[in-house]
């Protein structure tokens, strides 16, 4: 039977601090250094190359992406004597379905690293994570991997071999509305963006199941799987007293993807 280690930080709210990531990571490659000692190998002072890839599930200028790779990075300067390789990528799931495409990037990503011996994979996003269980032996042999921005329900599908650890993405939606009724206590409508793609639809299950005991103190408007440009119009017009919830909107529901940045704010 394979095990991981899962290191579970509940958020409150939807905005990430740069500190935060940087604690985030310090966490997660304490883990990695402590369980994997292969990574960690003697001889701090001889400043040995270690080679990190951060693979993102999303397109490469997602808004997110530079907070998470400079909390990353920052994380291990801190806290290893070892020089760093870094590499990059982004797979573009939520743009890009097509099968051709993934096997093609396959074929890239073997001929790329070929000869190259990563020593960290960190797989940002539940298509990376999905990725990499799937391909990672392949191309990168008993290379240990710390995930992160991987929902539960994700995590469950997965059959994750003794070398993945990670934390869960565990967002305290209900944490958040306590405090939007705490500094806004006139709100009586409560607007909840979200997308369409599978990663969006299972968010918005989460949310609207943290939510529901709010039902009897505010009025829900769900403005989920609808087009950008429906969503942009409705919030226009919403009434008076509407605070929006916006967390993530990766697909909207025409399938096309979004570059957004989580957010939670109060329309004026």
């Amino acid at each position: 039977m394979h095990t991981s280690m899962i290191f579970v930080r509940r958020q409150q709210g939807s905005n990430v601090s740069f500190g935060l990531i940087c604690r985030f990571y310090t966490l997660l490659l304490a883990s990695v250094f402590f369980f994997f000692p292969h990574f960690s190998a003697a001889g701090y002072e001889s400043k040995e190359e270690k080679r990190v890839l951060i693979l993102f599930s999303a397109q490469s200028d997602l808004p997110a992406h530079p907070l998470v790779e400079k909390g990353i990075k920052s994380s291990l300067a801190a806290d290893t004597e070892f020089r760093i390789e870094y590499f990059i990528e982004s797979i573009d799931r939520y743009r890009i379905s097509d099968q051709t495409y993934y096997r093609q990037l396959l074929d890239l990503y073997r001929l790329k690293y070929s000869g190259k011996k990563i020593d960290l994979i960190i797989p940002f996003g539940a298509p990376a994570l999905n990725w990499v269980v799937a391909h990672g032996d392949e191309i990168f042999p008993q290379t240990p991997v710390v995930f992160s921005g991987i929902l539960q329900e994700q995590l469950k599908k997965l059959n994750l071999r003794d070398n993945i650890a990670g934390v869960l993405a565990d967002i305290d939606f209900a944490g958040l509305l306590d405090t939007v009724l705490t500094i806004q206590p006139q709100t009586r409508h409560v607007a909840v963006v979200n997308g369409a793609s599978k990663t969006d639809l299972l968010f918005e299950e989460k949310i609207r199941s943290e939510l529901e005991p709010y039902a009897d103190r505010v009025d829900f408007i769900y403005l989920t799987r609808l087009p950008l440009g429906t969503i942009a119009e409705k919030v226009q017009n919403l009434p008076e007293n509407t605070v929006v919830l916006f967390y993530l909107l990766t697909q909207d529901g025409d399938g096309k993807g979004i570059k957004q940045q989580p957010a939670g704010r109060h329309p004026e």
